[in-house]
Parts: C-alpha cells; structure tokens; sequence
C-alpha cells in the first residue's frame, strides 16, 4: 500500500502512537511497540507535494529510503507545473532532505511497480 503525500500526518503521529502502545487504557492485544513500528515502515509512502525536509524527516524517522517512491500528483488540479517543479527541486535539488532519499526514490517505483515499467518497454 502506497500512502499519499509522504504518509500526510501519520509519521509526525508516529510517537504518538507507540506511546499509546503502553498505555493500560487502550486496548492493544497483541500490539506492541515492535509491531506498531514494523507497520509503519511496512508501508510505502510517495512525495507528491511533499519534497521538503519538514516532510521527509519525520517520514525518514519511520520508514526507511526503499520505501518512499516518487509521487507527483500529475492531472490534480493542486498539481500545476510549478508545483511540479518546485516538489522536483525541494526532493532532488536542494539538498535539504536527508541525502539517502533522492538516490533511493529514483528507482523505487520501478521496483514498486514493476509491470508498469513493462508496459513502458523498461523491464
């Protein structure tokens, strides 16, 4: 499963999460810290509109780089071309996001989805 956005809010509520994992009032059979974190870095999270370093630090604190595709929103109305720029730039250019990112994502989605890259005559 591909979450939106870098993850939207969930990695920033990562902490949250794993607190209430001991807490007595919640019910949480079976789940501990452990499994709370393995789900987390489970999913695969994209980068549409979301290459700046507020959204990929707290992305990189619950899953690693091999998890993160690229992701633009291309055809939403949110995505006009600047914003496509600017998203390429903030992810690639800039060099604010932790350095294993930009490497990584390049060529996750073709691991990802690799019959889309077949039907493109890459794979």
């Amino acid at each position: 499963m591909v979450l939106a956005h870098a993850g939207g809010a969930l990695p920033m509520l990562a902490g949250r999460l794993l607190t209430l994992c001991e807490a007595d009032w919640v019910p949480h059979d079976g789940v501990d810290e452990e499994s709370v974190r393995r789900g987390l870095r489970a999913f695969y999270y994209d980068t549409a509109i979301s290459g700046t370093a507020q959204a990929m630090g707290p992305l990189t604190g619950v899953t690693d780089t091999d998890h993160i595709v690229y992701g633009s929103d291309f055809g939403a109305p949110c995505a006009s071309a600047g914003v496509l720029e600017r998203t390429i730039e903030d992810l690639f250019g800039t060099g604010a996001v932790p350095g294993s990112v930009p490497p990584s994502v390049r060529g996750n989605g073709a691991r990802v989805f690799p019959r889309v890259l077949a039907r493109l005559g890459r794979g």
